[in-house]
Formats: C-alpha cells, structure tokens, sequence
C-alpha cells in the first residue's frame, strides 16, 4: 500500500507537469532543452499546419503562444487594438524576445489578422526558416490536391533548411508517431464521459496543449505511462451535476476554463481548436499517398468558423454535446473573432435545436474579469442545471 501511494504521488506529480506546460515559467522548457541537445525548434502558428513534416525531418513542432501579460503596447505600435488578441500577445512576446530560441516560424493563411502576424514576422528577421501555406476554405477532390501540393512545397523548403531529404519512411515514422499522440488523448476523451471523469475540464485544457509544447514522442511515452492512472483517478471537482461543453478557438489558458468551473459545473467536453479538433481525426494513407493523406487530414477534419464547412464543426458539436451528456455549452469567442461574429446565430439555433441550452461569452485572450464572467456563468447553470 505504502509503495502504491508513492507511486501514486509520483504519477500526479509528473501529471500535474503536464497540466502546467504553458504557464510562461515552463512553456519553452522542452524546447530549449530539444535545442540545447542539437535540435531545431520551429514555432507553428496554426492548427491546419501538418507538423508530421517538420517531425519527419527532425525538427521539433512547438505551438506558439503569447504573452499572458496585460500590456503589449510594443505591438500595437504595429498592429491596430481592434484585431485578434492571440496575435497582438504572439507579437508582443517575440518583440520581448520570449521566442529567440525558434529557429522558424510556419503559418497558413488561416485569416488575415494571422498573415499579417507571420508579415511581420519575417520583416523582423526573427527566424531563419519562414513558411507559409496557402488553406483552403473547403475540402473537395482539387482542394486535396492543391493542398498535397502546398505541403510537397513544405516539405522541400523544410528539408532544405534541415539540410537532409525527407523520404517516404521518415513521413511514414512521423505520420505514425503523430497518430499515435491523437489516439493517446482520443482515448482520455472516452474517459471525460466518465459522470466523474478523470480530468476535470481545466486539466484537460492544459493537457491538450502539452500535447504541442513537447517533442511528439516525449509526450506519447508520457501520457502511455501515465494512463494506467488516469483511468483510475477521480476529479476533485466539488460540483459535477452540470455538464457544459465550452467552444472556442485559441485558448491556451486553463484559467478561462477553471473559472467556468468555479461557478459549479463541469466541464466535461470542449470544442478547442486547441483541443478536440486538434486530434479528433487521424491521418489515413492509402498506398504512396502521403501528401494526399496529410492533405485529407488537415482539410477533412473536424474545422473552425473560418470553413466553409463550418456547420460540419456545429454538427460535431452538437453530436458531442449528446455524447457527453451535455447540459449546456457555452461558447467563449474571442473578442474581434470575425467569423466567429458571423456563424454566432447558426451556432446558438443549431443547439437549442438538439435541446441543449446555449450562450455565447465574448473574451480576451488572456483571463481578465473572471469575476464578472463567472457570474454570467452561475446566471446560465441556474437556467440548465438538471433537476436532481
């Protein structure tokens, strides 16, 4: 009993260093450490980005994020307030020179707000590696080519750099290890089913951005030794009657998610880009296809607002929301989050459609006024706690 404890404390401890990843102390502890071991860390700014590449090649993928704090008034000397938040604070941190140790930034042309963030970028001279792909706003048989054809572009200019040719093996081995990460936190989210899930909803919002803070395979022998004990952990959340779902894109704060929780629910499934549609689908080659497998993946997979295949994200949402046994979903836009702006009253119809209760938060991105947004929070569980 005594050692089972020990190994018990050991385990939360190496877990609780994962839910902790991207607090500003530890975020770039694994890429420093990649980089003091001789290896190539290139910042990757979105989602959409196929980072089996930069794996394939040797070089480690590292989600970029911003300052969490309050003032970036060094990058709105260059960028106007009125725009995306996740930029504004990804800017001011480079121009803080919080990211010197990337050697390259990846972009798409996600928006606009996102090419411009990548402009500047490469203006500054920042980065020796500079690349950006050309998205698509929708997945068909020529959009798939056309995007096998950026990534093959990719995969020239990243092997440049790297100095080596990337082959069909090393896509193979990357392409392998990179499911096997979606497939790891495929199968905790099976376990936030669970009425008392493992994770509470703010550990699972750390997880999942560890996810893309450290070398891909440091992170699967990570969570494959450490899910025998998730499995047999409890959250410690003192509510669990209310199950929310929370949907938005760019959040890599755990706060936002801990104080929707420290209203008195849980929240028991997302809808992150940063989260579950991050690794929900997995990359399928048939044959030699490798590119159009990659390309399938990124453009097929469950979106974001900025689609045109964005009622499929809804869908999948509202398909979760019965899943999980949802009670009521909460989508926390980020403030100046256009398409999000656009697609709003679809989103909110297509839920009370499926009977589940909805409201939408705007935010920044980084957590002020938690206060006021927790009690908007405890005004809505009132309206959709289940009857016990």
């Amino acid at each position: 009993m005594e050692r089972q404890a020990v190994l018990s404390a050991e385990a939360e401890a190496r877990l609780r260093k994962l839910f902790t990843s991207n607090e500003p102390q530890n975020r770039a502890r694994w890429a420093k450490e990649w980089k003091k071991g001789g290896g190539l860390v290139v910042g990757v700014l979105c989602t959409y980005v196929p980072v089996e590449v930069l794996v394939a090649a040797g070089i480690m993928p590292w989600r970029v994020s911003g300052t969490w704090t309050e003032k970036v008034d060094d990058a709105l000397v260059i960028r106007s307030a009125n725009s995306c938040a996740y930029c504004n604070h990804v800017l001011q941190s480079l121009l803080d020179g919080d990211m010197d140790f990337l050697v390259g930034v990846v972009a798409t042309t996600w928006e606009q707000d996102l090419i411009r963030l990548w402009d500047v970028w490469l203006h500054l001279g920042k980065s020796k590696f500079n690349h950006i792909l050309h998205l698509p706003h929708y997945p068909s048989e020529e959009t798939i080519r056309y995007y096998s054809g950026e990534i093959a572009e990719f995969v020239t200019a990243v092997g440049k750099f790297a100095g080596r040719k990337i082959g069909a093996r090393d896509l193979d081995r990357a392409i392998k290890v990179c499911n096997r990460r979606r497939s790891l936190m495929m199968e905790v989210y099976e376990l936030r089913q669970r009425e008392i899930p493992p994770l509470s909803g703010a550990e699972m919002a750390g997880l999942t951005v560890a996810g893309t803070l450290l070398p891909v395979e440091q992170f699967n022998k990570e969570l494959e030794e450490l899910l025998p004990y998730i499995r047999g952990r409890k959250t410690s959340l003192p509510s669990l009657t209310t199950r929310i779902m929370v949907s938005s894109d760019f959040v890599d704060n755990p706060a936002f998610v801990e104080a929707i929780e420290g209203a008195g629910c849980l929240v028991a499934m997302d809808d992150f880009d940063t989260g579950s549609r991050y690794y929900w689908q997995m990359v399928e080659v048939e044959g030699r296809e490798r590119l159009a497998g990659l390309s399938r993946r990124y453009l097929g997979r469950t979106g974001s607002a900025r689609m045109i295949t964005w009622q499929a994200q809804i869908e999948q949402a509202a398909a979760w929301a019965k899943e999980y046994n949802i009670h009521g979903v909460i989508e926390l836009a980020q403030r100046y989050s256009r398409s999000r702006e656009m697609r709003r009253p679809f989103f909110l119809d297509r839920m009370k459609q499926a009977g589940v209760p909805a409201i939408s938060l705007e935010r920044d991105y980084i957590p002020g006024n938690l206060g006021q947004l927790k009690n908007r929070v405890q005004a809505f569980l009132e309206m959709v706690a289940p009857v016990v």
